[in-house]
């Protein structure tokens, strides 16, 4: 497989160089760049991740075109792109002006658009199944080389050239029902070239160098698919910043060097448009394209002590409708599949001019100059085609009925791309024609069932894919959830386990101050217990050594004693107090009985 796919990249790549374009089926088609193509690669290098072994070149009436051969192993794709230019600016063509203007004054040598061109390499792949990449490593060039030595004493020996390394990153994103294409590159565009002069009689020489002072290109953009109904829906935009300047210098011994102007080039495109069927194996395609340029250049100019800057912008916007129709015819004559296109490009485009001149030193003054250019067609560009499938070999062919310059000359064919698919991708017949009209009409219908159950199984692999995601999203989510819980399970648990040290270390703390007041009131037990027999001791030892003059005083005598007990008897019959109660004299004789011993 990888021999055959060298062969015949190598093969389409000489096609190419011989009689080069873009492609014959997207420009049949009014130049609707939307539509599915393998011509996408060439500002999508993402989009390689859906060919496999197929090569195109394409070529218009005397000049080059693209040439495209890609592949893949696995989830890796790879390829080349030649024959085409990243920059849509206006860097080739400024430089191509600059060169000639100061090396070839004469013949012009130098093309404004590149011509040696080192093809692109394309590489991509698959990371998931809705996210794929691509990647574009580019070195676009054009140069040239002239020796005259026509007169016998001076010798002109001449060569320059533009070159434009860089990248560009893409990527393809699914997300549901949307596909979303964003892409971002950037570049290093430089010139470069001299012109030695050589004059044998005073054996003396001189040069003039051309070269880049500075220079940058940005190209960004996303794209966005999604389905409006039976409809696809295209929606995008694209910006390109272009910032370069030249110079020249007029002898390498000397110091003298002349800036051009400093050019900034800012590229904005809109794009909008849908995709469709009208009918049975019927094909629409409507696409609308604004495009807004804006070009500034700066320059300064010293005379005389003066120094002058004129600063150039030139602002052109430009709508652009192009719409197509393509309708697929199986099994016609030797062909197993023929199709008919037919599509037309309408434009309208503005200029908008502006000159601002400012001076200073030795004059000073200002100046303005603005010119509004009214909008008019730029381009209406009726088109048809046709398309011939024959095995894994397609041809494609595109005429523009504005250039038919007579009913009898016939349309001229402006536009032709060849290709050749080893792996399926470009919708052909697989099978071959037979003698027999039956055998053919059963081929048929066996590719028509192939087809179907082809489908089908695209179908279904599309539903398993989406419900295989469906469940790994709620596969994740309940692993989130999972997690959630158990985190809060554990925390949780911590809290508690916190919570029972917490409690064990409070009763721990209670416990200790009970004990410990226990201990306090047994040892003031004891100390009171040890202090009682101390006590009494003393309270005895004081009784005894009481005086016995109060021992008397408190025991009276027996005939005091029974004189007490004759005056009891004689209160109780003595009548009460008027008041209820006894009288004074009674109360004390009622404590005059009570004996009392310490």
């Amino acid at each position: 497989m990888m021999r055959t796919f060298i062969l015949i990249s190598v093969i389409c790549y000489s096609f190419a160089l011989r009689v080069g374009a873009q492609n014959a089926r997207v420009d049949a088609l009014g130049g609707a760049g939307i539509v599915d193509d393998i011509a996408g690669v060439i500002g999508a290098p993402a989009d390689i991740n859906a060919y496999s072994g197929i090569a195109q070149a394409t070529a218009y009436t005397g000049s080059f075109g693209p040439f495209i051969a890609l592949n893949n192993y696995n989830a890796f794709s790879y390829g080349i792109l030649g024959n085409t230019q990243t920059v849509a600016g206006s860097f080739y063509g400024d430089a191509a002006s600059f060169i000639n203007a100061n090396l070839f004054p004469v013949n012009n040598s130098l093309q404004a658009l590149p011509v040696f061109m080192i093809p692109h390499i394309l590489l991509g792949g698959r990371i998931t199944p809705d996210v794929e990449f691509g990647v574009d490593l580019y070195f676009e060039m054009s140069h040239t080389a002239d020796r005259d030595d026509s007169v016998s004493v001076i010798i002109t020996d001449s060569r320059a050239g533009y070159y434009h390394p860089g990248i560009n990153l893409n990527a393809n994103i699914t997300a549901g029902d949307i596909a979303i294409s964003p892409v971002l590159g950037f570049g290093i565009p430089f010139i470069h070239g001299y012109t030695d002069y050589v004059n044998k009689t005073i054996n003396s020489s001189t040069a003039i160098d051309v070269y880049s002072l500075a220079a940058f290109f940005l190209n960004s953009g996303v794209e966005f698919d999604f389905a409006l109904g039976a409809v696809r829906c295209i929606l995008g935009g694209l910006y390109q910043l272009e910032l370069y300047q030249f110079a020249y210098q007029l002898n390498r011994q000397s110091s003298s060097e002349v800036e051009a102007a400093a050019h900034q080039n800012h590229l904005g495109v809109a794009t909008a448009g849908l995709l469709g069927e009208l009918g049975d194996n019927l094909a629409f395609i409507v696409q609308y394209d604004f495009e807004l340029d804006f070009d500034r250049a700066v320059s300064e100019l010293q005379v005389s002590g003066t120094t002058t800057e004129t600063v150039e912008s030139d602002i052109t916007h430009t709508h652009t409708l192009a719409v197509g129709l393509e309708k697929g015819l199986d099994r016609l004559w030797i062909f197993d599949m023929i199709r008919a296109r037919a599509g037309a490009n309408v434009g309208l485009s503005g200029l908008i001019e502006r000159i601002d001149e400012t001076a200073s030193g030795g004059q000073t003054y200002t100046a303005e100059s603005r010119t509004i250019h009214p909008v008019a067609f730029s381009n209406i560009i009726p088109t048809i085609g046709l398309g011939f499938a024959i095995k894994k070999f397609q041809f494609d062919i595109v005429t523009r009925l504005a250039a038919w310059q007579g009913f009898t000359s016939g349309p001229p064919i402006v536009e032709g791309t060849a290709t050749i698919d080893f792996g399926g991708t470009v919708e052909t017949a697989q099978t071959g024609r037979t003698d027999s009209k039956q055998e053919n009409l059963d081929e048929i219908d066996i590719n028509e069932e192939a087809q179907k159950l082809a489908e089908e199984e695209k179908r279904k692999a599309r539903k398993e894919a989406r419900r295989k995601k469906r469940e790994a999203r709620q596969k994740r989510r309940e692993e989130r959830r999972l997690k959630e819980r158990a985190e809060a399970q554990r925390k949780a648990r911590e809290k508690a386990q916190q919570e029972k040290l917490k409690a064990e270390k409070e009763a721990e703390a209670q416990a200790a101050k009970e004990k410990a007041a226990k201990e306090r009131q047994a040892k003031d037990k004891v100390e009171r217990e040890q202090k009682q027999p101390e006590v009494k001791e003393k309270a005895g030892k004081a009784k005894r050594e009481a005086p016995a003059s109060v021992k008397e005083e408190k025991q009276p005598a027996p005939e005091a004693k029974a004189s007490a007990a004759q005056e009891k008897k004689q209160e109780k019959a003595t009548p009460q107090d008027p008041l209820g109660g006894p009288d004074d004299e009674q109360e004390e004789s009622l404590f005059d009985d009570i004996d009392i011993d310490f």
